[in-house]
């Protein structure tokens, strides 16, 4: 994974979900006995994982509020070469009580407790949107150009043609009006992104 060198060489920080089989230590426990000290202490397996307290919060995930259960412990991540980390085993509830699949979030800053990483992970979702049309809509996914220089080129233009009407959305209401024609069923509407391209 490159989240490691980036951590280590540029001093970021990160928090993402990752796999759920990654592998996670305790913080080995220093005895004072002879021998070489261990690098890493027990392994979290499913057994240490259930064992951990569960708390259920009413949380804003996913760009909505909904009931989460987690479990959460600080420790070491092998894939990171022992880097200390803030695990979070959380699982989402819908309205009738059925929890999702379990997910597993990691934040290298450690010293995070979970309430503040949830508020700093959800904060991702406003440029999901962006992501999902640029891969899925814009043609990410299926980029043909063989040079990095056209495909930044080529970045920058579908950025620009996404920002473009959502500041003019956002920040010009009565000026952009004329461009409304194009719907008048939805008058009372409030003025949207979509709304200003199909008028441009």
């Amino acid at each position: 994974m490159a989240i490691h060198p980036i951590c280590a060489a540029l001093g970021f920080q990160a928090i993402g979900q990752v796999r759920r089989d990654t592998a996670l230590f305790g913080i080995p426990v220093f005895t004072g006995g002879r021998g070489r000290r261990r690098i890493y202490g027990d392994q979290y397996d499913a057994e240490v994982i259930n064992a951990l307290p569960e708390i259920r919060e009413w949380l804003y995930l996913y760009g909505k509020w909904q009931w989460v259960r987690y479990r959460s412990a600080v420790c070491l991540a092998r894939f990171m070469k022992g880097r200390k980390v803030r695990a979070i085993w959380m699982q989402i509830e819908d309205e009738n009580g059925v929890q999702s699949k379990q997910r597993l979030i990691l934040s290298t800053l450690s010293d995070l407790m979970p309430q503040q990483i949830f508020v700093y992970y959800g904060r991702r979702w406003s440029i999901e949107d962006l992501f999902n049309q640029m891969k899925n809509r814009w043609g990410w996914k299926d980029a043909w150009q063989q040079s990095r220089q056209v495909l930044h080129r080529w970045t920058q233009f579908l950025s620009i043609a996404y920002a473009l009407p959502q500041l003019l959305a956002t920040y010009c209401g009565a000026q952009v009006e004329s461009l409304m024609d194009l719907t008048p069923w939805r008058k009372k509407d409030p003025t949207t992104a979509g709304r200003i391209r199909l008028g441009m």
